[in-house]
């Protein structure tokens, strides 16, 4: 896992919140997995992109809109060649929270970062969770930023109130789920194995020692 990790430090650590733009393939042809502590949304608005979030992959085209838990390993490559634009939203929960005893912390953003409460991944214009968060996502990303006296409290406020939209459309993870992040947390090992042994002759035997799953199983 610590071979995917990213250590990055999105914003400030007085206030982890940016937002990035980006054009495929002009600045880059895509972002390999990777995770980090940022709840992250991707949103495009021009052409279309892929994206891997765990077991899932999604061909995201104008208007659609991905949620990452925090500590969730994806990625972005180009669809098929496609050039796009696109906007990587970044915060820590953690800007959200007031005090330990933070009652939001305990009901919603610990379930959040802790995956006991599942957001809705994929969102398209047609989901009805979109019309309420694509204008938030579009002030965040088109409105420029620590310009003004006072911004910080504004991007908050309209972080607050996208999670607000958000939560009544979460799941409460169920033993499917959760077994479904034990099984992907058993292929990390196998995927760093891969990348430090890329050019050896790997067999599934080798390979699924790492995740100690019996190669049949595995």
């Amino acid at each position: 896992m610590s071979a995917y990790r990213e250590t990055k430090l999105h914003g400030t650590p007085g206030f982890p919140y940016i937002v990035y733009p980006g054009i495929l393939p002009e600045h880059i042809n895509g972002i390999p997995h990777h995770w980090h502590e940022e709840m992250e949304i991707i949103y495009v608005t021009v052409g279309m992109i892929s994206v891997s979030v765990g077991n899932n992959e999604y061909a995201l085209s104008v208007g659609d809109i991905v949620l990452v838990h925090p500590q969730t390993i994806h990625a972005i490559r180009q669809h098929n060649g496609d050039s796009a634009i696109y906007y990587n939203i970044l915060f820590r929960l953690s800007m959200l929270e007031n005090a330990a005893d933070d009652t939001c912390r305990e009901k919603y953003l610990e379930p959040i970062y802790n995956r006991r409460l599942l957001m809705p991944e994929y969102l398209t214009p047609e989901h009805p969770l979109h019309s309420q968060i694509e204008p938030i996502i579009r002030k965040l990303t088109t409105e420029p930023h620590y310009q003004r006296f006072h911004e910080e409290l504004l991007i908050k406020a309209r972080t607050f109130e996208m999670l607000h939209r958000i939560l009544p459309f979460c799941e409460k993870a169920d033993i499917a789920s959760a077994n479904e992040d034990i099984a992907y947390e058993k292929l990390k090992r196998p995927l760093l194995y891969l990348e430090e042994h890329y050019a050896d002759n790997i067999t599934v035997e080798a390979i699924a020692a790492q995740s100690n799953y019996s190669a049949s199983h595995f």
